[in-house]
């Protein structure tokens, strides 16, 4: 499915680099574009957040306020053509950007034309925290044991003539051997439970990534009318500049890397589902030698019950009281999966 961010936090400013390690191709003293503005306060999923980071760290606190925006007004020009800044090398193939940090659930800042940033997320989630388990017994029942007979021994230690499962009511039972005087029952299963209900293994919402990474084509001019050769960018001396390539696995040399962000991603973040474990204990089931439950009758309540008598028409019947419901154990709740990014992630690099 595709990711909704579900927490607001500080947009991060723009990437701030050392000019002075530059070196121009085509540069003259004159004053730069206007600094990229980035935008204030917003509220994470844990709480309102204040501050804002660029590229290379912390830039500023500010108050509550909607995204701002985001680049510069361009490289200065002088009359003939020439760059009035600095032409930075644009690395073949990378595309030139302003880019910024902030978090998931942001919205994205307004881009130096107008437009609005592109977004894209890092640090996908991990699996995720489970509300712990509720199981509630009150209201659970149990069926009817189990039981099994034996119409040629009193010691239920031969091959077993029939079983009886959940003889909640009056059963009649054909007795396979005809008229047999000895015979013997045991209870083989307690009976089941049912009825207990479950609440909580759920998800406990967090972000599925851990910031959201917003970028805008870069503003400054390009090219030999900017007074730079074709190839190169006419870039004020202090303002930001970073390159991105999608599918990138490195930097291009003289830039370092600022994000690999995903464009989205798949949510598989589940919990395992709550069950009751319920025992039951205390029931038993009557054993009578004629038809609609009448006649002689032995009672079984748990050991191997000594049946004379009851299995010597050929015909019996069995009804089962059930017995009491407890709670055994509260299973499930189990965190499992992860946010899986989706495509390929988009190299960013800055100077």
């Amino acid at each position: 499915m595709a990711l909704v961010p579900v927490a607001l936090a500080a947009l991060g400013g723009a990437c701030s680099h050392d000019w002075d390690a530059l070196e121009p191709t085509s540069a003259a003293a004159g004053s730069g574009g206007a600094d990229a503005a980035t935008s204030s306060t917003s509220s994470s999923a844990r709480g309102p957040s204040s501050s804002s980071s660029s590229a290379h760290g912390p830039t500023s606190t500010t108050g509550a306020g909607g995204a701002g925006g985001m680049g510069g007004s361009g490289g200065g020009t002088g009359g003939d053509g020439t760059c009035a800044d600095v032409c930075v090398p644009i690395p073949a193939g990378w595309a030139p950007v302003i880019a910024t940090r902030g978090a998931p659930g942001d919205a994205p800042p307004t881009c130096d034309d107008g437009s609005a940033a592109t977004t894209r997320f890092e640090g996908p989630a991990g699996a995720p925290t489970c509300d712990a388990c509720q199981c509630d017994v009150g209201a659970a029942t149990c069926t009817a044991p189990d039981v099994t007979c034996w119409t040629d021994t009193d010691a239920c230690d031969t091959t077993a003539a029939f079983t009886v499962q959940n003889a909640a009511t009056c059963h009649d039972q054909s007795v396979p051997g005809g008229s047999n005087l000895v015979g013997s029952c045991l209870l083989s299963s307690p009976g089941s439970g049912m009825g207990c209900s479950t609440s909580g293994g759920v998800v406990t919402p967090a972000p599925a990534w851990t910031s959201a990474i917003f970028t805008c084509p870069a503003p400054y001019p390009e090219g030999g009318g900017a007074g730079c050769d074709t190839g190169a960018a006419c870039v004020p001396s202090a303002s930001p500049l970073c390159f991105e390539l999608e599918g990138a696995t490195t930097c291009p040399a003289g830039t370092t890397a600022f994000a690999a962000p995903y464009d989205d991603g798949d949510d598989q973040r589940a919990c395992t589902a709550c069950a009751c474990d319920v025992t039951c204990s205390g029931g038993s089931v009557d054993v009578w030698d004629q038809s609609g439950c009448s006649g002689t009758k032995v009672n079984v309540s748990g050991a191997c019950a000594v049946v004379l008598n009851v299995f010597d028409s050929g015909t019996a019947a069995l009804s089962g009281t059930p017995g009491a419901a407890a709670l055994n154990g509260c299973d499930g709740g189990e965190p499992t999966g992860a946010v899986v990014p989706t495509g390929n992630p988009t190299m960013i690099c800055c100077r």
